[in-house]
């Protein structure tokens, strides 16, 4: 499954891996990015020219000028063509990167939503479910205040926190086939 544009998740989590597998210059004329001046600011370029073909081996980074160059320079296309092969035939993002990174970030990233899933059930059952014959420790919750809290021991427990992320998992515990609901109060 590929995203149709490249978020910005992506591009913090892509931009290391290409720079250690290509160096900090522009793929297309090797010279270093001048952040202050936007023509030569870096930006993400997709080698094949499609921009929802957001694999890591499709791409690289470039000078805003180049990259635009590029749709009109055979000689840039054809180097871009050049470096998906080798990229996709490599097995490598680099000197001694292999493409089992991606996967161990993508796997630490499903740990984590599980870790995040699994405190945030705790937290709406100990205090919205009745347990052992009691009643629940209160009947309904200020969803900012529940997510704060649930916020804060996530972070309390992994050291980092994303109130996004954790907002779409009460969500998903309030859906209709779940436990909890979210009701919206005048």
């Amino acid at each position: 499954m590929r995203t149709k544009q490249l978020t910005a998740t992506q591009k913090a989590k892509y931009l290391t891996i290409i720079i250690r597998r290509d160096g900090n210059v522009c793929l297309y004329c090797k010279m270093l990015f001048v952040p202050q001046v936007p023509k030569w600011s870096r930006e993400f370029d997709h080698l094949n020219c499609n921009r929802e073909d957001n694999r890591i081996e499709n791409l690289v980074i470039a000078h805003q000028e180049c990259n635009q160059k590029k749709k009109y320079d055979s000689d840039m296309q054809i180097l871009a063509l050049e470096k998906l092969r080798q990229n996709e035939n490599s097995g490598s993002l680099g000197e001694g990167e292999k493409k089992s990174v991606i996967h161990t970030e993508t796997n630490m990233e499903i740990d984590t939503n599980v870790e995040f899933s699994r405190i945030t059930e705790e937290f709406l059952t100990d205090h919205l479910k009745s347990r052992n014959g009691k009643p629940p420790v209160e009947t309904e919750l200020d969803f900012k205040e529940a997510l704060d809290t649930v916020t804060y021991r996530c972070y309390k427990e992994n050291t980092h926190a994303s109130q996004n992320t954790l907002r779409r998992i009460i969500d998903m515990f309030c859906c209709p086939e779940a436990d909890f609901e979210k009701v919206k109060k005048n």
